[in-house]
């Protein structure tokens, strides 16, 4: 299983899956969109793929980064991107444990958004429209998808983290 590519021989055959987490009052699913933060580090945004309790015990998600118009390289900045509310998606994927999760957003594909100017009066409203490549700093346009192959049943067990 790529996912776990730190994984000893047989680790994998202990780690257990999870599709949802409660962290303090917020239920997490696979599928959502979190904010990360570590210290006094500016929150970052991400889509959570899975949750994984390694050996280690220390519970994990795969998420997949979103990158902040600030995190682009300017060379690959579109002009008419909005600062403050839109996002580049990416391919970019780690694990990153649950402690760090800071709350939920709301992130949608620009296509959803119905009305623009509404949805951008709400701070925890993002909006993507491009994918952004780091390694290469190019950004192309989003394929069209719905949660992608992770999309899941809101009806899986909830494992709690409040550590």
């Amino acid at each position: 299983f790529a996912a776990v590519p730190m994984a000893a021989p047989g680790d994998l055959l202990t780690t257990r899956y999870f599709g949802a987490v409660r962290k303090e009052d917020v239920v997490y699913h696979v599928g959502d969109y979190v904010y990360l933060r570590e210290g006094p580090d500016p929150q970052y945004v991400a889509q959570i793929l899975c949750f994984l309790e390694p050996p280690d015990r220390e519970l994990k998600a795969l998420i997949k980064w979103m990158f902040r118009p600030s995190d682009v390289s300017k060379a690959a900045l579109r002009e008419d991107c909005d600062k403050a509310h839109e996002l580049y998606a990416s391919d970019k994927q780690e694990l990153n444990p649950v402690r760090f999760f800071d709350g939920k957003p709301t992130v949608l594909p620009i296509g959803q958004v119905e009305d623009m100017a509404r949805f951008c009066e709400g701070s925890d409203n993002y909006f993507y429209r491009l994918w952004y490549e780091p390694d290469t700093t190019c950004y192309y346009d989003a394929p069209r998808i719905d949660r992608g192959p992770w999309k899941h049943s809101r009806g899986e067990p909830v494992v709690d983290h409040n550590g």
